[in-house]
């Protein structure tokens, strides 16, 4: 391989070309990955249903309640949901 103009392209030239194209990719789907989730929130929060095949997101109210932290088993008000 060669790069333009006649000079030899070396195994750490290539690795690092290799690299850089490999991180814009990952960039690529990390915003392709947060535009979904984006979308998914925002039809939850409008109150919508998602479903696909086999499962299944919905928003649901849930009113005031008593809850417990799993780590200390204290308990705690839960203020409503929705």
């Amino acid at each position: 391989m060669e790069k333009h103009g006649g000079d030899t392209l070396n195994r750490a030239e290539l690795t690092e070309r290799v690299f850089m194209k490999r991180l814009a990719f990952a960039k690529r789907i990390s915003e392709l990955v947060e535009a979904v989730l984006g979308e998914m929130s925002n039809a939850l929060i409008r109150g919508e249903s998602l479903k696909f095949h086999h499962w299944q997101f919905y928003h649901w109210n849930k009113s005031e309640r008593i809850g417990r932290n799993p780590k200390t088993g204290e308990r705690c008000q839960l203020l409503p949901v929705g």
